[in-house]
């Protein structure tokens, strides 16, 4: 698998894990990939991963509480996936896709049914999950993951990453990309790099510093 060499261009730190999970990669496909379970609170880069790794070709990206069974079978099946990115696992709504993963995970096999038949697909996959606790996962299913915990961001690393997205990305000024940063972390008490983005969103068209303050004070006294 071609891993570009800017696939984490967007994180700062964790040098290491880009490190394994490009190791990882290199060697992929194979008959025995490893796969990822990366564990801990809500704005840690858990997401931010993934959404580096739903670069790659053959990638696919699947929200637990948004999947079904039928189609997360769908999807590796017909799109051939390489990669599969399960992003909140914990919170599948449908415990048979736990089953079709385990499965996958286990023996590289999935079952599906056509016309009232079943067979069984032989399939290539790495998984890249993540997960704010794995208390309700079953322990089978854990077993198969590599699990990494990560921990809340500081401020100085919120600044640094959430300015890199936003100016890299999402194509914002820096001076705004830096006052967007201050703004959620401390006007609208959020450590999320996802509010970041959604802000940056609402101002792309109209980058003038006045009108970012506007937006946000707005978001500030309805938040």
């Amino acid at each position: 698998m071609r891993i570009p060499n800017d696939l984490f261009k967007e994180i700062v730190g964790y040098e290491d894990l880009k490190l394994l999970f490009q190791t990882a990669l290199e060697q992929h496909p194979s008959d025995y990939p490893v796969h990822f379970l990366l564990v801990g609170d809500v704005a840690t880069a858990k997401t931010l991963f993934l959404l580096c790794l739903s670069r790659l070709r053959g990638s696919a990206y699947v929200l637990g509480s948004r999947v079904s069974r039928a189609g997360l079978v769908e999807l590796l099946v017909s799109r051939k996936v390489k990669v599969l990115l399960f992003d909140e696992i914990d919170k599948v709504g449908d415990k048979e896709c736990l089953t079709v993963l385990l499965s996958l995970m286990e023996t590289g096999r999935i079952v599906e049914t056509l016309h009232g038949k079943m067979r069984s697909v032989k399939l290539d996959v790495m998984v890249f999950a993540t997960a704010n606790d794995d208390f309700d996962l079953p322990e089978e299913l854990l077993s198969r993951f590599v699990k990494l915990r990560f921990k809340a961001y500081r401020w100085g690393q919120f600044y640094k990453i959430a300015k890199n997205i936003l100016v890299k990305r999402e194509k914002i000024k820096p001076k705004i990309a830096k006052y967007i940063a201050g703004a959620v972390w401390s006007k609208l008490g959020s450590k999320d790099f996802r509010d970041c983005v959604k802000l940056a969103r609402l101002v792309r068209k109209n980058q003038d510093i006045r009108h970012v303050r506007q937006v946000v004070k707005v978001m500030s006294k309805y938040s």
